[in-house]
């Protein structure tokens, strides 16, 4: 694809690139979500599952199993105290 809508396209090949590389790569994603674990600290009624990085590798992720309601689940976010609406 050398252009897409009559635009050329090359400047963009390195930046997309490295950005599916990072993106597939789990370790950087366990980093991210340490992150968004201290980001959220103590602010929010929101629990990150920590990173076991002693079993996570560049094409495995592996976190802590934690019980929980999905986000679509408006009954059980009600039942927990939050209003979905």
């Amino acid at each position: 694809f050398e252009k897409i809508f009559d635009m050329p396209m090359y400047w963009m090949v390195d930046t997309v690139d490295q950005a599916v590389r990072l993106e597939g790569d789990f370790r950087v994603e366990g980093v991210n979500a340490e992150l968004c674990a201290e980001d959220v600290s103590g602010r929010m009624a929101v629990h990150v599952p920590r990173v076991a990085w002693d079993r996570t590798t560049k094409r495995v992720l592996t976190m802590e199993w934690i019980e929980g309601v999905k986000i679509s689940d408006s009954e059980g976010l009600k039942a927990m105290g939050f209003r979905p609406d």
